[in-house]
């Protein structure tokens, strides 16, 4: 009741105040207010009029122009793809100052599927800290989430080479940055980013060996095991902060639990077995079995050269011996010139001084063999760029390890009689080796005497072995200390 009276007491002391007040008055004040007003705006801002006369001696300077009337295109250009590139370019600007402000570019795209662009490349630079970082987390997120649907297109695209070659490229670039940033001094600096790492690496791998199944001419991967080093045991040392991880940890687990039980070797191991996949995919190829049927034929005919060789060089010698037969030794009968040589002896000397050099086959006996080295020359560009990763990653983390082995195409005489049958080897990572050295290099090649040697001492069997650059993969213990969180760590 008493903030009623109140109320009440307040609006009678207003009406008292307004009553003598003249509304005229206030019409007045507020018309003037607004004379002000208007003048103040007017000698800030221009006149709107001021580009009329611009316009007018501008008709009036163009007026003589006349263009065909059925040529209006010519000055009536709508500017479309001219507004369309404008457009593009600001939104392009935008994006690039986003992703300048981190220190990197990346290029990404959310519908890979509906594009026919590259993989994703990120320049890394040292502007910020933690830009690898972020760059990195951002190239395991798309390969986690697009990378399926960038191959899929890419294949329907009929470029199916280019998509492994781009994809082992960019995997061979991405672990080399995945290591140096969470693999540093022989220890690891990031047990989380290096779980990561080993998940994007396995999700590049499964996709590529699941498209590779669906290709016709690689059916048979369904059968071969995938038998990477303590790989099982290590998914319980994986440090995953988010359920969403863990189930991709989970689907990943379970599909290489599936393939290394299967029976028949995997692809970095055992490559001479008559079940492995390289000597069945040449068994199968007639362009390899056509191949291995050339370097056979041309081996005969090397045989047969060496034949002829060694024949016409023991023909030579019989004739020279036949020569000192009839001779007889006069070096000694005159004393004031003991030094030179009789003709018998001459003859004799250049007999025993015909020699000839061995011939070595540059292909295995064995067909198994054979087929092994033909299928690693001619390999299909899809198989080796998916063996080339599955070799990078079981490298880790130090992948560019030297060996101490002799290659094929090096050796002599293989490298002259097999490489016009080999396909592009360029930046290959598993090259075929042998840990033994071509006869040919050895002392043992020196050119055999005529005089003491048989026909067959001449041939010798291809002495290098089928084998391809090993792997030598961290200890499961190694692997288990890089993965465990110091207590210094941040994120124990």
């Amino acid at each position: 009741m008493h903030c009623l009276r109140k109320i009440v007491r307040r609006l009678n002391k207003i009406e008292q105040l307004l009553s003598p007040v003249d509304s005229n008055d206030i019409n007045q004040w507020i018309q003037n207010v607004k004379e002000e007003i208007k003048q103040k705006v007017d000698v800030i801002t221009p006149s709107p009029k001021w580009q009329k006369s611009i316009e007018q001696q501008k008709k009036q300077k163009h007026a003589k122009l006349h263009l065909h009337p059925y040529q209006q295109e010519t000055y009536q250009h709508p500017c479309r793809k001219l507004k369309e590139y404008i457009n593009q370019r600001r939104s392009d600007e935008s994006s690039r100052y986003y992703f300048d402000r981190f220190g990197y570019r990346y290029l990404e795209s959310n519908r890979v599927a509906d594009r026919d662009d590259d993989l994703p490349r990120f320049l890394l630079t040292n502007l910020i800290d933690d830009t690898m970082g972020i760059a990195l987390t951002r190239a395991e997120i798309w390969i986690q989430y697009n990378l399926a649907a960038w191959i899929d297109s890419s294949l329907q695209s009929g470029k199916g080479n280019q998509t492994f070659e781009k994809l082992q490229k960019f995997y061979e670039d991405y672990q080399n940055a995945a290591l140096k940033w969470y693999y540093s001094e022989n220890k690891s600096s990031d047990p989380i980013g290096y779980s990561r790492f080993i998940l994007a690496s396995l999700t590049i791998i499964r996709l590529i060996h699941k498209n590779l199944c669906k290709d016709g001419r690689f059916q048979r991967l369904k059968l071969h095991a995938i038998r990477i080093p303590n790989l099982l045991e290590l998914f319980e040392f994986l440090v995953l902060p988010n359920r969403n991880d863990m189930f991709h940890a989970r689907a990943l687990y379970d599909y290489f639990q599936e393939f290394s039980k299967k029976s028949y070797p995997d692809l970095l191991s055992n490559i001479e077995s008559r079940n492995s996949f390289g000597v069945q995919f040449a068994e199968q190829s007639s362009e390899m079995n056509e191949t291995l049927e050339k370097i056979q034929e041309q081996i005969e005919q090397d045989k047969k050269d060496k034949t002829e060789e060694v024949n016409k060089a023991k023909e030579k010698y019989e004739e020279l011996m036949k020569k000192v037969i009839g001779l007889k030794c006069e070096c000694e009968s005159d004393v004031k010139f003991y030094y030179k040589k009789c003709d018998r002896c001459n003859f004799e000397r250049a007999a025993n001084n015909i020699k000839v050099d061995i011939y070595e086959c540059p292909m295995p006996s064995e067909r198994e063999s054979a087929l092994a080295v033909i299928f690693e020359l001619q390999m299909p560009n899809e198989i080796r760029c998916y063996r080339d990763i599955l070799w990078l990653f079981a490298n880790r983390p130090n992948p560019k390890r030297s060996h101490k082995m002799h290659e094929w195409l090096s050796s002599r005489p293989h490298g002259s009689k097999l490489k016009e049958f080999c396909k592009d080897l360029h930046d290959c990572k598993v090259q075929l080796l042998s840990a033994r050295r071509s006869l040919s290099e050895t002392h043992y090649s020196a050119p055999r005497s005529i005089a003491s040697a048989s026909l067959e001492e001449f041939f010798f069997e291809n002495s290098l072995q089928v084998q391809i650059t090993p792997t030598k993969p961290a200890t499961l213990q190694d692997e288990c200390q890089t993965l465990t969180p110091e207590l210094s760590d941040p994120n124990y």
